[in-house]
This record gives C-alpha cells, sequence and structure tokens, in this order.
C-alpha cells in the first residue's frame, strides 16, 4: 500500500486475454469456488482460478487453473473482470487496480479484521460475499465503487504512513 499503483502496473504481466472472473483463495473454499464460477456462467464469461497450492487441481473442474508467478498473479487481478477472494493481498490489489471484488470473510476468520479495516479505511464496505446466492454477489459485485475516492484515501494514508515512518527512523 506505501507502494504508488505505478509501481505494481510494471510488475503485472499477464497473457489471459478474454473476459474473465478471477478466483484467488487462500484456503480452498468449495461454496466460495461454487459461487465464482456460477458468476462466470451468468456472465457469459471464464473464471481464472490462481492458486499456490497444486494439489487445487483435483478441487476444481471446467475453469483455467494457474499457479502463477507474482507478476501473474498481479496482471491477473490487473485484467479481470472482476475478483472473488478470501485474501487480503488480494483486496488490496484489487482496490490498487480498480477492478471490482467480492471478499469471503468467514473462510478465514483469522485474518477478516485486517480485511474489515481495510474496506472501511478505503470506504468500500459491503464487498463481503453473503452467502452463495449468485444473483445477489452479482447484484453486490455491480454496486459501483467511488475509485477516485478510494485512490484518495488511500494516498492520504500513504503520506501519513511515510511521514511516520521518517519520523520513526530519525529522518
Amino acid at each position: 500500500i506505501l507502494c504508488d499503483k505505478g509501481v505494481w502496473d510494471s510488475l503485472a504481466s499477464c497473457d489471459v486475454e478474454r473476459d474473465y472472473v478471477m478466483l484467488y483463495q487462500v484456503g480452498f473454499n468449495k461454496g466460495t469456488f461454487d459461487l465464482a464460477r456460477g458468476m462466470a456462467k451468468a456472465r457469459g464469461i471464464k473464471l481464472v482460478v490462481a492458486t499456490m497450492n497444486p494439489r487445487d487441481r483435483r478441487k476444481v473442474r471446467g475453469c483455467d487453473l494457474l499457479l502463477p508467478t507474482v507478476e501473474q498473479w498481479l496482471g491477473l487481478i490487473k485484467g479481470a473482470e472482476s475478483i472473488v477472494t478470501d485474501s487480503f493481498h488480494a483486496c488490496v490489489f484489487s482496490t490498487l487496480f480498480n477492478r471490482p471484488f467480492l471478499v469471503n470473510l468467514k473462510a478465514r476468520k483469522q485474518m477478516s479484521s485486517r480485511i474489515t479495516d481495510f474496506l472501511e479505511m478505503t470506504s468500500i464496505e459491503g464487498r463481503e460475499i453473503s452467502g452463495g446466492d449468485i444473483g445477489m454477489a452479482l447484484k453486490q459485485l455491480d454496486e459501483e465503487i467511488d475509485w477516485v475516492k478510494t485512490s484518495e484515501r488511500l494516498a492520504k494514508k500513504r503520506l501519513e504512513s511515510q511521514a511516520w515512518l521518517s519520523s520513526a527512523l530519525g529522518e
């Protein structure tokens, strides 16, 4: 978050060409997978599952499964029509790249407070998956996000954090 979006833009690399919903889960959750697959199907686009666990191949069918590098992972988020995740970092990068996303807070209860804090800080609450209803999830996903306001809030927090770091380091 301390880095400007341009740093991440320069690293992002992805060769997935057509529209897609990206699913990234730190811990595989079948309900979240089924929801993301249903959302992609309802939109008539493909589902791309990015994972760091090669064993997830046995759990997912009917979609593209990728074991991306960091650069590819960033590119997948940057290029996605939308993202479904349980990951703090995927929420952050979805926000930095202005990509609509939904997050399953129940899947990773121990990490949900930092995700909730981030959503509040950026004024994009209401991105939490509230169940397995595909229509409801699509409606939630289509709720407009004021990316200008969100970017302004992040820029302000970035400046505050940089000032704090400079002070703490005695600069």
